[in-house]
């Protein structure tokens, strides 16, 4: 695990609060260990505002939730808790939002790329994950501004 000078940091490099720095690296190792698990990541395919930033554009905003579509499987949420180098000590930990949908068709293939972790311990090999195509990404946020008024999703789109 990284230091907490690391995260402060790269935290002031990016104009970004230390707390947001550390649950983006915890969301690396934590796709990186759900990817690495045959059974659980050749099942899922990433996907959403989070999917965008880790694979696609580093400097993208930051999200909180990690969405897959499970294939062949029921909808679900749940929560991880994590404790990291900034995290509260009081108060509870923070958590990361897994979200997990069963109901979209794919229109394209899922491609397998390299998600964004710009931190000293990364893996030598890049955290590869299988995603949304990019097109059918932006096609999903499209869809997502049509459907709900969250300012994130004109944000992405």
């Amino acid at each position: 695990m990284i230091g907490k000078p690391e995260i402060i940091r790269i935290a002031g490099q990016l104009n970004l609060n230390p707390h947001i720095v550390e649950k983006d690296y915890a969301l690396g190792w934590l796709l990186a260990g759900i990817f690495a698990n045959e059974k659980i990541g050749d099942s899922c395919v990433f996907k959403g505002g989070t999917c965008l930033k880790k694979c696609f554009f580093e400097t993208y905003r930051f999200s909180e939730d990690l969405d897959f579509n499970p294939r062949g499987r029921k909808n679900c949420q749940g929560m991880i808790s994590y404790r990291g180098p900034v995290s509260p000590t009081t108060g509870g930990w923070p958590r990361i939002k897994l979200d997990l949908t069963a109901d979209e068709r794919l229109v394209l293939p899922p491609v397998r790329v390299p998600i964004f972790h710009p931190y000293s311990d990364a893996p030598d090999g890049d955290i590869i994950v299988q995603a949304y195509a990019y097109e059918e990404a932006f096609g999903e946020k499209v869809r997502a501004l049509a459907e709900r008024t969250r300012p994130r999703d004109l944000y992405d789109v």
